[in-house]
């Protein structure tokens, strides 16, 4: 869709937010309002066994972390 705005084929394109950010050619003007948004939720884990689990543990400590939340929002998603 960002594609599709920026080539001119289209003068208002809805997509997820985090494809807007990424494109230098679109601008992202605001997000939808709540009743119409649909949320996609990520999860991460460590497997039971994980031969790096201690590696595997910090890496989801990062992500859950206040420093990986802004880099998260700069691209148009909201940490959970």
């Amino acid at each position: 869709m960002s594609k599709l705005v920026a080539d001119g084929g289209a003068g208002i394109g809805v997509i997820q937010a985090s494809e807007a950010v990424g494109s230098p050619a679109v601008a992202f003007v605001s997000p939808l309002a709540p009743e119409l948004q649909v949320r996609f939720v990520v999860a991460a884990g460590v497997v039971a066994g994980a031969r790096e689990s201690d590696a595997a543990a910090a890496l989801v400590m990062f992500l859950t972390s206040p420093a990986a939340a802004v880099v998260i929002r700069s691209k148009g998603m909201e940490p959970g």
